[in-house]
C-alpha cells in the first residue's frame, strides 16, 4: 500500500503539471499577438542617455486592471539617480500609492545597502555575484 501511495504522489503531480491549462493558453496566445507587433522595433544600441530629477520618459507596462492584460504606454518621472541606478516612478501612482519617502527607501536599498548588508546596496550586490550589467542597450553604464 505504501508504494502505492508513494507511486500516486509522485506520478500524479507529474501528471497534473504537463496537462494543458486553458486559460493560460489563451493568455500566453494573447500576449504573443501583444508583442509580435514590437518585434523589430528595438535597436541594439540607442545614443547614451543620462537621466536628472524631474526628467520625463514614457514606458510600456502592463495594465493589469483588465484580463489578459494589454500593454500600454505609461508616462513616468525620473524621482532619484544614482550611481548604478534611476529611479522612475509613473506619473498617474505620485502621490498615490508612490511618494518621495518611498522613493528614497527604494533608492537606499538600490544604492547604498540592503537588509542583510550595510556595506552595498542590491545592485552592487547583484554586480558583486554576477558580474558586470551588459551595456548592450543604451550605452549608460
Amino acid at each position: 500500500m505504501k508504494k502505492i501511495l508513494t507511486i500516486l504522489f509522485l506520478v500524479l503531480p507529474v501528471i497534473l503539471i504537463c496537462l494543458p491549462i486553458p486559460e493560460f493558453d489563451a493568455f500566453h496566445k494573447q500576449i504573443t499577438l501583444q508583442t509580435a507587433k514590437w518585434q523589430g522595433t528595438h535597436s541594439p544600441q540607442e545614443d547614451s542617455r543620462e537621466y536628472e530629477v524631474g526628467d520625463t520618459q514614457t514606458y510600456w507596462s502592463w495594465d493589469l486592471s483588465i484580463m489578459p492584460p494589454t500593454w500600454i504606454q505609461t508616462p513616468a518621472t525620473c524621482r532619484a539617480v544614482g550611481e548604478h541606478c534611476y529611479v522612475f516612478v509613473a506619473d498617474d501612482q505620485w502621490n498615490i500609492n508612490m511618494d518621495q519617502s518611498d522613493v528614497d527607501i527604494v533608492f537606499n536599498y538600490l544604492e547604498n545597502e540592503t537588509m542583510n548588508s550595510t556595506d552595498y546596496g542590491a545592485i552592487e550586490m547583484d554586480i558583486n555575484l554576477f558580474g558586470p550589467i551588459p551595456d548592450e542597450i543604451d550605452n549608460d553604464p
